[in-house]
């Protein structure tokens, strides 16, 4: 009896479906000990299925990695330096508004002591040739370089105007600095400071961006304190070679262990999204975002997380087609040994955050998490990487990544047709007998009637020209994306100093809600906004649209 039960209960549970687990996949071997020591490895998107990530092989040398089948396989290292290489900080053309290029900018901290120094090379994605390794500032400083970020960071950006720049900083005292090109990388000159200057447990974080000024050769950079624990917005004046701050947060705890800040831009309307940690591994720790326009457009959006311990490491990742906000971030059961990957996803610029999503199916030393910046109109993933402190490996998870595929054309809006009205019939002439030569008054009377029949032509002419345009019938909001959409933005084009970019997308972006708001104010449909229907396309705005559209 004991037998049937036992047989019973093991055919039954065989019977049970087990859940599922898609495996974390290694991506390569052979890595350093100081693969976490990346502020921004990638990877980089190209298209949908290209990516490249960066990294420090085991000896140390500067190497990236390619897949040109989403993820599944990669490419045996590549390697950009001999040098002992320790941050590393990259930019993809196409990370920048209006850049349409292919190149991948790298920056990194080289600590061989017969080539020290911050250097630079490009990397071409269209051919995958990379460019001379040049120094951006060479230094006698490293001699001791740690084994975590308080021996130095780094980050490079490249302007809207296409100038390069990069800033970095040893843990050597007064070696850091913030140096330029015009040239594309060949040139490099050094330019006012955006360090504070101030070494409190190892160099401040930094953070650049191309930022939203009105000089596309200006920048942003966001600083990170140590020493006093303030987040600020730092707007560069390449004219001027000035910097301006702007406080964001303060009273921030950062650590030299993991990089606790990320950001990225926005294309639609050139924003940064910035996310840090309020604090490092504690119960209180809060997972923040800003959404930034400018020194004056700085607006502190719903948290990611809330109190959550166990938690580090951040990358912001933007799908620029649509505005979806992805925000990846390590949580886990014991910080320096049992970490996991998640992230959330915002569908309204971080105004409130989905459930938290898993990346990672196993919980072990995870330190660093990187998604790169975004992916464009040639399509891409969401699939962050991070990195096994213990065994030394970069991990991914293909399964739970997010694919991104090239954006469907938008059809362009079709008229509804006017009734064409019928043409008055013309009397066909009686035929007349051969005449005898004509006196001047039947010449005349002919003349007149021949007049008469043209007038009568042209007006029918004028009539078949014209067509009424077609109204607005429904509402329309942000995230609205069809050939509605398209006409609201080709006819708010057309009026002065509402929407002077004039770009016909589809797509009911930041661009177009602002567009909105500006005609809505400027027409009195509402008094401020705080007002309801502020940025909407509703029926007191639809209602205005038309009269507008009949006078045309």
């Amino acid at each position: 009896m004991l037998k049937i039960f036992i047989f019973l209960n093991l055919f039954f549970f065989l019977l049970i479906p087990s859940k599922s687990f898609a495996a974390d996949a290694e991506i390569g071997s052979a890595y350093s000990d100081t693969g976490f020591q990346l502020v921004q490895p990638g990877p980089v998107w190209t298209d949908e299925k290209t990516a490249y990530l960066f990294f420090n092989n085991s000896g140390q040398y500067l190497a990236y990695r390619k897949t040109t089948d989403g993820g599944l396989s990669w490419s045996t290292e590549v390697l950009i330096s001999f040098g002992l290489v320790r941050q590393v900080g990259i930019w993809f053309d196409q990370w920048t508004p209006g850049i349409t290029g292919s190149t991948i900018h790298v920056a990194y901290l080289d600590t061989r002591s017969t080539s020290k120094g911050i250097k630079y090379r490009s990397l071409n994605t269209k051919s995958d040739s990379l460019g001379p390794e040049r120094f951006v500032y060479q230094t006698v400083g490293f001699d001791t370089v740690s084994s975590d970020f308080a021996g130095g960071v780094i980050s490079i950006t490249r302007a809207r105007g296409g100038n390069i720049y990069i800033a970095g900083a040893t843990n050597r005292s007064g070696d850091y600095g913030f140096w330029r090109s015009i040239d594309g990388g060949t040139m490099w000159g050094q330019r006012a400071n955006v360090f504070d200057g101030q070494f409190f447990s190892g160099v401040s974080p930094v953070w650049l961006e191309p930022g939203n000024e009105e000089d596309d050769q200006d920048i942003w950079g966001f600083t990170w304190s140590r020493a006093t624990g303030q987040i600020a917005l730092q707007a560069y004046d390449n004219s001027k070679n000035l910097w301006t701050e702007t406080p964001l947060a303060s009273d921030m705890t950062t650590t030299p262990a993991v990089y606790q800040m990320a950001a990225a831009t926005r294309h639609s309307d050139n924003h940064a999204i910035v996310a840090a940690w309020s604090d490092f591994n504690t119960s209180s720790a809060d997972l923040k975002i800003w959404d930034v326009g400018g020194k004056d457009d700085i607006v502190a959006k719903s948290n990611v997380l809330s109190d959550t311990k166990n938690a580090a490491g951040v990358s912001v990742f933007i799908n620029q087609q649509n505005n979806d906000l992805y925000i990846a971030y390590l949580v886990g059961t014991s910080w320096g040994s049992l970490e996991r990957a998640w992230y959330k996803k915002s569908d309204n610029g971080g105004e409130a955050w989905g459930p938290d999503i898993v990346l990672g199916e196993q919980e072990q030393d995870f330190k660093g998490i990187w998604a790169g910046a975004g992916v464009g109109k040639y399509g891409g993933k969401f699939m962050p990487i991070w990195f096994n402190d213990t065994t030394d490996l970069f991990l991914t998870n293909i399964s739970n990544a997010v694919a991104i595929s090239l954006p469907s054309p938008i059809p362009s809006p079709s008229p509804t047709p006017s009734p064409t009205p019928e043409p008055t019939p013309i009397p066909t002439p009686a035929p007349t007998p051969t005449p005898s030569p004509a006196t001047a008054e039947q010449l005349q009377k002919q003349i007149s009637e021949l007049q008469a029949l043209v007038a009568k032509l042209q007006d029918q002419l004028r009539l078949l020209q014209q067509s009424s345009p077609q109204e607005f019938a429904r509402s329309m909001s942000f995230g609205t994306r069809d050939a509605e959409v398209s006409r609201l933005q080709q006819f708010l084009a057309t009026l002065p100093g509402i929407y002077s970019e004039g770009l016909v997308t589809g797509y009911y972006g930041f661009l177009t809600k602002k567009a909105v708001e500006r005609f809505q104010l400027q027409y009195n449909i509402v008094s401020s906004s705080a007002d309801l229907g502020y940025g909407m396309v509703g029926p007191k705005t639809r209602a205005k649209l038309n009269e507008l559209l009949g006078a045309l």
